[in-house]
């Protein structure tokens, strides 16, 4: 709705506009779902209307919708700066997957926030080394929101540790959470990791809700009963 009336706002006709919205990424996870949601709607509009506002535009109502929803509207491998509204589109990379896992936990992202607000001073992060094929992006990766994470839900380090002693690998916090992900070398195969994970976790006694794998999608859309 609200990308919708964005578009609205920028003077253009939108004339007999449903939208159903079929939702396949867990809600509450750190995994951007709803921010998905609006950026489908945003890149479905463009498609859709003779007069649709141009890229630039749509990444200024993508911008005031969520701070995660230019870069779903771009889609691909990107950087973001300032709350993440600022997206600088990156070369592929290729050699490298992630594993989600995502915990039948789940964490508010206003939840998590407020608790960020009351972590001590001096509170770190823990630092992952990047793996081989993400070096020359980043020498570590770091979840700010982590540790506030933990003080909203302490079970979740159990969750983490677990996902670890599977892959091999030091998960990361996908978000605000409850999702941790594991980066990992594409030879690896990583239908076989996710599956080799998600067996893991469940003796450990964990019903994880989802555990997938993939890498960054390029934007687009399907069109259903065009024509």
């Amino acid at each position: 709705v609200q990308a919708a009336a964005g578009v609205l706002r920028h003077g253009v006709d939108v004339p007999g506009l449903a939208v159903a919205i079929h939702k396949a990424i867990p809600a509450e996870a750190g995994l951007g779902g709803g921010s998905a949601d609006a950026a489908a709607v945003l890149v479905a509009l463009q498609h859709l209307l003779d007069d649709a506002p141009s890229d630039e535009a749509m990444l200024e109502i993508a911008a005031a919708i969520g701070s995660d929803v230019p870069a779903c509207f771009m889609g691909g491998l990107m950087r973001m700066t300032g709350r993440g509204e600022d997206v600088k589109q990156l070369t592929p990379v290729d050699g490298w997957v992630a594993v989600v896992a995502v915990p039948s936990t789940r964490l508010s992202t206003a939840t998590v926030y407020r608790a960020w607000s009351d972590l001590p001073a001096g509170t770190r992060p823990r630092e992952i080394e990047a793996p081989a094929a993400l070096r020359d992006l980043a020498d570590v990766l770091v979840n700010d929101l982590e540790p506030a994470a933990l003080l909203v839900d302490p079970e979740l380090a159990r969750f983490r540790d677990a996902v670890r002693d599977a892959a091999g690998v030091e998960p990361l916090l996908a978000g605000s959470g409850s999702a941790y992900v594991v980066v990992v070398d594409a030879s690896i195969g990583s239908e076989v990791m996710a599956a080799s994970i998600s067996a893991a976790l469940a003796a450990d006694g964990f019903a994880p809700r989802l555990v997938a794998a993939g890498a960054p999608a390029q934007r687009g859309v399907d069109l259903l009963g065009e024509g």
